[in-house]
């Protein structure tokens, strides 16, 4: 449990970091927003969301405390519970943040519904392509 905790927060920092020095190089070069991909923030920022309301679920749920008495933690766990669910609200709004710059700069292309259609192309033949890669492998490992 501590090691998955310990994945969780170095990935959610690594996000914030690679978030905000993006943010960094859109301030200093603004005619880069126009090649980014709204499908792609929207499908970020929406999974960061997600992860936000299921946390937020979770702390209001019964049972919270007996589960933690039961487990011995102690107060430990719910230190890293709290510290990564700040981690995850600093990167979503660093990405809503970004994803808030790019539509303006997006919509002036004259381009762009065919830049993000060939997104869209990409991101469901990947889909696809792993969908089917884990049919096979799951037939695999049932046989």
């Amino acid at each position: 449990m501590d090691f998955e905790i310990v994945m969780v927060l170095v990935s959610l920092t690594l996000a914030c970091v690679f978030i905000a020095s993006q943010l960094y190089h859109v301030r200093r070069h603004p005619e880069v927003l126009s090649s980014i991909s709204l499908l792609m923030f929207g499908i970020l920022t929406l999974g960061l969301m997600i992860r936000l309301v299921l946390n937020f679920e979770a702390l209001f749920s019964k049972g919270h405390s007996n589960r933690d008495v039961l487990l011995g933690s102690g107060g430990w766990r719910e230190a890293n519970e709290v510290t990564v669910r700040v981690i995850t609200m600093v990167a979503f709004l660093l990405q809503f943040w970004l994803l808030q710059r790019t539509p303006s700069a997006k919509l002036a292309d004259k381009d762009w519904l065919s830049s993000e259609l060939r997104v869209l192309k990409f991101c469901i033949s990947i889909y696809i392509i792993s969908m089917n890669k884990s049919r096979g492998l799951m037939a695999g490992l049932c046989c």
